[in-house]
C-alpha cells in the first residue's frame, strides 16, 4: 500500500500551475480594487429644468433657473458613461395657480438611468411666479434708427401685416400698447427700402400668432427746388415741310431734385417740343410738350400753345 506524503502533497497544491495561480490571483486583486474603490463614487451634473403640464391658460413670469446642480452617486465606470441628454429635473406644472408657486426639490423629480442615485440637490426649491394668459391684437410699429442722408427726408412707412395677434401674461398686456420691430437704420439710404424684420417679443414675453417676419417698406424723398427757365428754345418736330412759329422760346417752372439742380439749369435733358407729326401745309394751333429727365416735375409752361405754320419747300 503506497504511503501519501502530505508534506509534499500540501507543497505541491501550492506550486503546482503557479503562473495560473499567479494571474487568477492577480485578476482577483484587480476586480476587488476596482470594486471596491467605486462604492462610494460621487459626481456632480448640471441638469436642464423642465416644467411640464402647464394649462394653456397660465403663464410663468419670473426667471428660473436653467439648469439644476445635482449630485448622483454611482460607480465610477458607470458615471463616466452618464451623458447630459439621459438626466432632467421635470416640474409637474399642472396644479400651477395665479400668484406664488413653491415646489420642493426633491430626488423623485430627477430623471436618471438606471443604477444612478441622487445625492444632493441644489438648489432645494423653486418658485413659480404664475400669471394669467390672454390674448390681444396690437398694431406693429416700425423702429426706424437714424435719418436719411442730407438732401433727403423720410416719407411714408409701411408694415404688413399692420395688425398681429399676441398672448402674454396680463401684467404684460397692460403695458404693451403695440408691436416694435426690430431697428431699421436709415442713416444711408437714398431711395425706398424694403426690408423684412423680426418683431420684439420682449425677451419672450410674447408669443406671436405668426413667428414670420413683417415686411417693411420705407419711403425717402429727395429735397427739390424749384428751378426758372426763362428762355428755351421751341422745337418743332416730326416734320418734313418748312416751319415757322409765333412764339421761338418758352419758359418753364419746374420742380428739380436737389442732386439735378445744376444739370437742369443748364438745360440738359430739358426740351419744348411742338409736335407736327400728321400735320399739312397751313396753319395750325399746336399744344407745347415739355421733355424732362426722370424726377423732374413740370410747374408751369408758357406759352402753352404756339401758331405754327407749314408750307412746301420751293424747288
Amino acid at each position: 500500500m503506497q504511503r501519501f506524503d502530505l508534506k509534499k502533497g500540501l507543497l505541491g497544491a501550492f506550486t503546482g500551475n503557479i503562473l495560473l495561480k499567479l494571474i487568477s490571483l492577480l485578476t482577483a486583486i484587480i476586480l476587488w480594487s476596482v470594486v471596491s474603490g467605486e462604492r462610494d463614487t460621487e459626481w456632480a451634473f448640471l441638469v436642464p429644468l423642465e416644467v411640464e403640464g402647464v394649462a394653456a391658460d397660465k403663464v410663468i413670469t419670473n426667471n428660473i433657473p436653467e439648469f439644476i446642480d445635482v449630485r448622483i452617486q454611482g460607480a465610477k465606470t458607470f458615471l463616466s458613461k452618464v451623458t447630459p441628454q439621459e438626466l432632467t429635473v421635470v416640474l409637474n406644472g399642472e396644479s400651477l395657480k395665479t400668484g406664488s408657486n413653491f415646489f420642493p426639490l426633491t430626488p423623485n423629480q430627477v430623471r436618471t438611468p438606471r443604477g444612478a442615485k441622487v445625492t444632493r440637490i441644489n438648489p432645494s426649491y423653486i418658485t413659480l411666479e404664475v400669471d394669467r394668459r390672454l390674448k390681444k391684437s396690437l398694431n406693429v410699429v416700425a423702429e426706424i434708427e437714424g435719418k436719411p442722408p442730407r438732401g433727403f427726408v423720410l416719407g411714408s412707412i409701411e408694415v404688413v401685416p399692420p395688425v398681429i395677434e399676441v398672448s402674454a401674461a396680463a401684467g404684460d398686456l397692460k403695458v404693451v400698447k403695440v408691436l416694435k420691430t426690430g431697428i431699421i437704420d436709415i442713416s444711408e439710404i437714398k431711395s425706398d427700402l424694403k426690408t423684412e424684420v423680426a418683431i420684439d417679443t420682449l425677451g419672450g414675453k410674447l408669443t406671436l400668432s405668426r413667428q414670420e417676419p413683417v415686411a417693411v417698406t420705407v419711403h425717402v424723398k429727395e429735397l427739390t427746388s424749384k428751378v426758372r427757365l426763362s428762355s428755351l428754345d421751341i422745337l418743332i418736330e416730326n416734320t418734313q415741310l418748312k416751319s415757322s412759329m409765333s412764339r421761338s422760346r418758352a419758359k418753364l417752372l419746374l420742380e428739380v431734385p436737389r442732386s439735378l439742380v445744376a444739370d437742369v439749369k443748364k438745360g440738359l435733358g430739358v426740351k419744348v417740343v411742338a409736335d407736327a407729326s400728321g400735320l399739312a401745309a397751313g396753319s395750325h394751333s399746336v399744344e407745347l410738350k415739355a421733355v424732362l429727365p426722370e424726377r423732374v416735375t413740370l410747374l408751369s409752361l408758357s406759352p402753352e400753345k404756339v401758331k405754327i405754320k407749314l408750307w412746301e419747300q420751293k424747288k
